[in-house]
């Protein structure tokens, strides 16, 4: 971890709360770390939505081989769906 990270100063007890000053302290920290947070969560957020588009299409597949009316004749692709949506 970058040793300068830390670039606000911690939150002094029995002052007088400065909630601007907070504020502006925790826009730097986002703004410098922004490139940063940004290659973390960009990649990791691509591949849920692929692995939620997958799931999604999967489960329509399922629900549209066998009518609605007959689900009961079908538990074990109601408990695939199941697992499905528990990704």
């Amino acid at each position: 971890m970058d040793p300068n990270y830390l670039i606000a100063q911690p939150v002094e007890f029995g002052g007088a709360p400065r909630p601007r000053l907070l504020l502006k302290d925790v826009y730097k920290a986002y703004t410098a770390e922004f490139r940063r947070w940004f290659a973390i969560t960009a990649p990791t957020s691509l591949l849920a939505s692929v692995a939620l588009w997958m799931a999604d299409r999967k489960i329509n597949e399922i629900f549209r081989s066998f009518p609605i009316t007959q689900i009961s004749h079908h538990l074990l692709e109601v408990a695939e769906v199941g697992a499905l949506l528990s990704l």
